[in-house]
Parts: structure tokens; sequence; C-alpha cells
């Protein structure tokens, strides 16, 4: 868990807390390895098809701690980064404190 300053609210610096939310991503591995994400469950049961893989990055920092495979995702229309850390997929949430 990361704690930094984020100025979102017009001038005014409120802290955002950044926690990993833990999803199950259906993925396909092709026989050279490369893992392929097809599609991701969230928590509250809905699961949506992945449109689009935009960017694979290795050991990306990851603003909740750590580092880790980040995947850039369109997912239901809409780019959002997914991370996976020792085979755990999980996006990143933000918190304003």
């Amino acid at each position: 868990m990361n704690i930094c300053s984020d100025n979102m609210s017009g001038g005014q610096n409120m802290y955002v807390k950044y926690n990993r939310e833990y999803v199950t991503m259906y993925i396909e591995v092709l026989p050279e390895g490369q893992v392929v994400p097809l599609s991701i469950l969230w928590k509250d049961g809905r699961k949506f098809a992945v449109e689009q893989i935009i960017n694979i990055k290795n050991n990306a920092p990851v603003r909740s701690g750590g580092r880790a495979t980040k995947y850039t995702l369109v997912i239901h229309g809409r780019t959002r980064d997914f991370f996976v850390d020792d085979g755990k997929w999980f996006v990143e949430m933000r918190a304003f404190i």
C-alpha cells in the first residue's frame, strides 16, 4: 500500500491510498509461454471479455507497492491497467483519505 498526494480537488491536496483488488482472469498460455488474457470475472459476478491487449510491460512499478507485470487492456470499451504478481491478477483501486 502506498499513499501519495493527488491534486484533484481544485488546488487542495487530497491523499490517495492505492489498494490491490484481486480478480479472476481467464487466460490462455501459448506454446511459447506467452500469457494471453481472455476475460475477467469481477468479485460481484460480472464477466467481461478482453477486447484488446494494448501493452504488456514486465517488472512495472505498482502504486500499491512492489513490481508486477502490467497488462493494459480494453475491457467493456474502457482501457484499464491490470497486473499479475506471482500468478495473482489485480487492479489498483484508489481510496481518497
